[in-house]
């Protein structure tokens, strides 16, 4: 039952899921069209042509364009190099190996370690087709292999990418903008909610949803965007302002939905009419988001100042940032106007990312792990192949290749998707070898056969995560049998072979995994130590004073960095629930999420402090007030860091006293100094002040409770084995 459940939620029809697998199935579709054209026998390898129809096939036409020229990049490599070593060492046993290994080691380490981690990985895919030639065959054929992939990937580029290109398309550009406007539309409904009196109880207004992959999800279509239409690449400051932007106020309605329940007194009714104009704010900004056009002029009038917070700590410089970073997003929004110039600096196009990142390093043992096992895995099968002389273990060596996951759970997942969409697909392809192979004749039938399986895998294959694999490997399977060779045949051997090929592979990885096993139970606590780390470089941010676009870089990358650690430790976690000792990990994994969620309290409470102290109208604190900010800033910086050592298995350091810092602080400014005359000047700096100091309250007290949460986690989490 609980199988049918899943089935029947992951195969549920979703909005554009119908269109999405016929852009899939017309673009297979030509590709078999091609393969016959060419003639029976005379297109050896049609089913890569498929398998990179179902791989560019993206979410939006910008992302299908984009894979297209990381896959050709990377098969021209993979082929290339193919080829070179089989014609320098296929008559040198002795070397030959020892250089497979290596160098689908190289490529399994950059696929980690770079910026460009599919073209490296597909690279290492295609080396290893090209080289792991069967038992019987020479070197010629192997570089035969190599020119035939080359030319079915390019087959498949075109006839993929064009479906994804010109049949209904989605546009990134409109996917971004409509991903804005529902998180503003998020926060205008929080604003409005507050302003009718509701924050505590039933009234509650409902908390906009903060995932850890909304920030990466945008930036990614932001890319993809401007590779679909290269002209916004002179707008790469604006539509950066709007999703920093945009995550600001998403991040700012999540830290009022909890002060709000807090909230002594019913909101007066001039916080009240602020909050009406800033969520009315929110959806002119969101209406012109989803209309694509400039945002109406705003009829509200002009915010008066706000002298009383209400008894809530940090809520004027609050709602004041909310303010300035709806308008800096109603500036960057002029860029829809049709009719304004474009003139464009070099300093707003986007940044060129080098290729290696600081992972690429031989102290990341880690990666350098995962590429030797990969290099066993491959080894092995080469010598199994070789040996059982069964030409079909060709698929285990690509497979071995593919399932070399960063865990033990992540290992499994992959496989079970594997080998499950390979069974499905086997299954449709001899149903269809059997039924319907004798009976066709003509073109229009094999193209109706074909398409009715092509589109049973692609509608998996545009699914969610959890099955969108099992729907990809489902196609190459069908593939096999309507495109090796070319025409209709009534070979059930490809598919046989292939189901067997990936179980083969499996095995090899998981008897290499058994040997240098790693845990997602265990490692799932490192991305969660390196998050605590990114928290601790944000405490310590100094803001930029150069402009606004070094602001948004700084912001995105560290922003970024939290993000990206919490996703993989929730990720992380989901994978250990696949292991073998799921049962006895349960503890840990609530416990993970029990700090992956404080985390994101800190989070929110670090960026409530620094929105404040970045914003125009704070102004320069005396020289006694800036040092002892600054010692709370690295206070708090070093409690993370030392926190995050102790989830790496560290042995405990003394925490900085922040109680004491923070008590510093807050007795430069005391709250009872009735009878003591204060100088005009001195009011603004003195209101900045205390607000601060109220902001920074609750930052401390949300690190403290994160300091007793991770001192809980020392005698649940495992030992290192």
């Amino acid at each position: 039952m609980t199988l049918l459940a899943f089935l029947g939620r992951e195969l549920a029809p979703t909005p554009g899921r119908l269109l999405a697998s016929l852009r899939i199935v017309a673009g297979a579709l030509a590709a078999v069209i091609v393969t016959v054209l060419l003639g029976e026998g005379s297109f050896p390898h049609g089913h890569w042509a498929i398998t990179t129809i179902f791989t560019v096939s993206q979410a939006d036409a910008g992302a299908s364009l984009r894979k297209a020229i990381q896959r050709v990049i990377g098969t021209l490599v993979g082929g290339l190099a193919g080829i070179l070593v089989v014609v320098t060492f296929a008559d040198l046993p002795p070397f030959y190996v020892p250089v497979l290994g290596l160098v689908v080691g190289l490529g399994i380490f950059a696929s980690l370690t770079t910026t460009e981690p599919y073209v490296m990985l597909l690279g290492s895919l295609t080396f290893v087709l090209v080289t792991f030639y069967p038992p019987g065959a020479d070197a010629s054929s192997a570089v035969e292999t190599g020119l035939w992939r080359i030319v079915a990937i390019v087959i498949g580029v075109i006839c993929g990418t064009g479906a994804q290109v010109v049949l209904w398309p989605d546009d990134p550009e409109v996917k971004l903008r409509h991903a804005l406007s529902e998180r503003l539309e998020s926060v205008a409904r929080v604003l409005t909610a507050l302003a009718a009196g509701g924050g505590r109880g039933d009234d509650a207004p409902p908390a906009p949803a903060l995932a850890s992959e909304d920030l990466t999800t945008e930036l990614d279509l932001l890319a993809n965007a401007e590779a679909r239409h290269p002209s916004l690449r002179q707008r790469h400051t604006e539509q950066l302002a709007l999703i920093v932007e945009a995550d600001r106020l998403v991040t700012t309605g999540v830290w009022l939905v909890s002060a709000a329940r807090e909230w002594p007194i019913t909101p007066d009714a001039r916080l009240r009419r602020r909050l009406q104009i800033l969520g009315e704010e929110c959806s002119r900004l969101a209406g012109a988001l989803t209309m694509g056009r400039p945002p109406a002029a705003s009829t509200a009038p002009v915010l008066d100042a706000l002298e009383s917070d209400g008894g809530v700590a940090g809520l004027r410089p609050t709602l004041e940032d909310m303010r300035l970073a709806l308008g800096r997003m109603r500036n960057a929004l002029e860029f829809l106007d049709p009719t304004r110039p474009v003139v464009a600096a070099a300093f707003d196009m986007p940044e060129r990312t080098p290729l290696l990142t600081p992972a690429f390093s031989l102290k990341n043992t880690e990666a350098m792990a995962l590429a030797l096992k990969a290099a066993l895995a491959i080894v092995f099968t080469y010598f199994l192949m070789h040996g059982l002389n069964w030409s079909a273990l060709v698929t285990a060596g690509v497979t071995a290749v593919l399932v070399s996951q960063t865990s033990l759970g992540a290992t499994i997942q992959k496989s079970m998707l594997r080998i499950g969409g390979a069974a499905v697909g086997g299954a449709i392809g001899i149903a269809t070898i059997v039924v319907a192979m004798p009976n066709i004749t003509a073109l229009g039938g094999l193209l109706i056969v074909a398409g009715l399986g092509f589109w049973a895998a692609a509608w998996m294959a545009v699914g969610s995560a959890r099955i969108a694999y099992m729907g990809f490997q489902a196609g190459i399977a069908i593939a096999m049998c309507v495109t090796d060779p070319s025409g209709p045949t009534t070979d059930l051997t490809p598919a046989k072979d292939r189901v067997l090929g990936i179980l083969v592979g499996i095995v090899a990885m998981l008897f290499v995994d058994a040997i240098w096993p790693v845990r997602a139970r265990l490692a799932m606590w490192k991305p969660l130590a390196r998050a605590f780390h990114a928290l601790a470089d944000l405490a310590r941010f100094a803001p930029e004073t150069r402009g606004y676009g070094a602001q948004l870089r700084r912001a995105v990358q560290h922003r970024s960095a939290v993000y990206s650690q919490l996703s993989a430790t929730v990720r992380m976690s989901a994978e250990s629930a696949l292991e073998p000792d799921a049962s006895e990990a349960k503890a840990e994994r609530e416990c993970v999420g029990r700090l992956t969620a404080h985390a994101q309290t800190v989070f929110l409470a670090l960026l409530a402090l620094i929105r404040h102290r970045v914003s125009p109208g704070f102004p320069t604190l005396p020289a006694p007030t800036q040092d002892a900010l600054r010692a709370l800033d690295y206070g708090v910086g070093d409690v993370l860091d030392a926190l995050a050592d102790r989830l790496d298995g560290k042995p405990r350091q003394a925490l900085p006293d922040l109680a004491r810092r923070f008590a510093t602080l807050e007795a430069l400014y005391p709250l009872d100094e009735a009878g003591t005359p204060i100088p005009g000047g001195a009011i603004l700096v003195r209101r900045a002040a205390r607000d601060h100091i109220a902001i920074a309250r609750g930052l401390v007290r949300e690190v403290s409770l994160l300091e007793a949460e991770v001192d809980a986690a020392q005698s649940i989490r495992p030992r290192r084995s």
